[in-house]
Formats: structure tokens, C-alpha cells, sequence
């Protein structure tokens, strides 16, 4: 994509993604999925007059005008993680949703649930975001490693909570011809957590970082990768790092097409 350098470890499934500048390529994206990533992509196709992109933004800020900074932080990361996720892994099918469906809040339990279209297997992400500060390649190991300690502590966790919103999600995500599969998968993995079974656990772990002093280097995050593959905590593991120098640049931009004004943010 335009504006995103992306590199990756051609033996491990180490990714890092620097959002250079907020190119044409990238509005273009998110103004073309903020729908289905906010509401999930049944009502962006069945009911786009009623869940139109400027209702979408307006609702968008009355959630993230009310929260802290680090909040915001946390929530432009997540967002994002799915258009990421949605560009560059093509087998990938994000089943999360970024807007709570009880309250006018972002969503609470897994931070984006996907299905691989290719093996049908489930993957849980955990999204962590902070400021890179003068050293940025301690801060992105901490992030990844407070994600991947979050992660382990939701893939136990049997409040039915968590997995009621998972489970309500695929009605708002997935069609008919693959949602009772996607649902039976959920399910399976909720069951195998209650009774204390063994769970396959496909996990990706996601850290945003804003205003690095220097670049992420992909050997910190492949060593990263290959210690966790080492403690055999999970079945199968994806490390991504997202660089970007602030949140507030994708927050202007969003603001300013709420505006109906076109902007040069970078």
C-alpha cells in the first residue's frame, strides 16, 4: 500500500508495517471499510443507507471524543489493525467488530477475532499500543509481551461475556454459508476452556507504536517470535508491529471528512 513500508521475516511470521504518511491509498481504504470495521459487514451491505459512512463517523466521535488520551491511542491502533489485517492478509477475515453493541463505547473482550478463509481455523489478536519515546525497540517488546500475557489471560477466561460477544459478532460479520461453522468453532474453543481441555491457541499479537525515535528492526522482532515459539504457549503465533508517528493524524483525517473538508495530513 502507499504510505506503508512493509517488511517481514520470510522464516517466521514476523511483520512490521511503518505508516510513513497517510497516503491517498490508506484514506481511501479506511473510508471504504470504517463501516464494516465500526458495524461489521452485513449491515454495510444489507443496510448501508441507515449505516452510511457519515453516520458512521458521527458516531465514531461521540465514542472517542469521550475518552483519555491514551484511550484514543488504543482505539486508532485497533482501527488500524483491521485495515492492516484486511490489505495485507488476504486469506484473512476480521469477525470483530470495533463499536460495542450494548453502550455507545468501542467493544470490550477479544480485540479483533479472525477466520482464516483458507484453513478455517480461528485466530485471536491482542492490540497494544504506546509512545516509542528514545527507546523504541524496548517499548514495541514490552507492548508485544503485555499483549501476548493479555491474550493468554482472555484464551482463559470462561465469562461467557467474552464469548457472547464474539459469538453475536458473526451475526454482524459473517454470512449464512460460513457463520454456523465460524459459530461452532467459538463455541468448540469456549467448551475446551471450561472443561479445562487442551485448546489450540493461533494467536496474533499486534503493537502500534507512535512517535519511534528510530525504526523497528525486524531481527528484535524474529528473536521475539522465536523465544515465544521456544515457551510453546501457543499453537501458532503472528507478530505485527504497526509504526506511525501519531494518532492524531488518522484522527484528523476522519474529523475532517466528518467536516466534509479534505485535508493534506500526514
Amino acid at each position: 500500500m502507499d504510505g506503508i513500508k512493509y517488511l517481514r521475516c520470510q522464516t517466521t511470521h514476523s511483520h512490521i508495517l511503518k505508516v510513513e504518511f497517510i497516503s491517498d491509498e490508506l484514506k481511501t481504504k479506511i473510508k471504504e471499510w470504517l463501516v464494516r470495521i465500526c458495524y461489521g459487514e452485513i449491515n454495510a451491505e444489507e443496510d448501508g443507507d441507515y449505516f452510511s459512512y457519515q453516520s458512521t463517523l458521527k458516531a465514531f466521535f461521540e465514542r472517542f471524543d469521550k475518552k483519555s488520551v491514551k484511550q484514543k491511542k488504543g482505539i486508532i491502533a485497533e482501527l488500524l489493525s483491521h485495515v492492516v489485517i484486511i490489505y495485507f492478509f488476504k486469506y484473512f477475515k476480521t469477525i470483530s467488530v470495533l463499536f460495542n453493541k450494548e453502550d455507545k463505547s468501542m467493544r470490550k473482550g477479544f480485540d479483533i477475532v479472525v477466520y482464516d478463509t483458507n484453513t478455517s481455523l480461528l485466530w485471536y489478536s491482542e492490540v497494544k499500543s504506546g509512545d516509542g519515546g528514545s527507546n523504541p525497540q524496548k517499548k514495541n517488546l514490552d507492548l508485544l509481551t503485555n499483549a501476548k500475557e493479555d491474550i493468554c489471560v482472555r484464551l482463559k477466561d470462561t465469562s461467557k461475556s467474552t464469548w457472547d460477544s464474539a459469538l453475536h459478532d458473526t451475526n454482524l460479520t459473517t454470512s449464512k454459508e460460513v457463520r454456523n461453522k465460524i459459530r461452532q468453532l467459538l463455541k468448540n474453543d469456549y467448551l475446551s476452556i471450561e472443561s479445562k481441555q487442551e485448546l489450540e491457541k493461533r494467536v496474533i499479537l499486534i503493537s502500534v507504536l507512535y512517535k519511534g525515535t528510530t525504526d523497528i528492526d525486524i531481527d528484535t522482532l524474529t528473536r521475539f517470535h522465536n523465544d515465544l515459539l521456544n515457551e510453546k504457549i501457543f499453537t501458532e503465533t503472528i507478530i505485527m508491529t504497526i509504526q506511525k508517528n501519531t494518532y492524531q493524524a488518522i484522527e484528523h483525517y476522519l474529523r475532517s471528512e466528518l467536516k466534509g473538508v479534505s485535508t493534506n495530513v500526514r
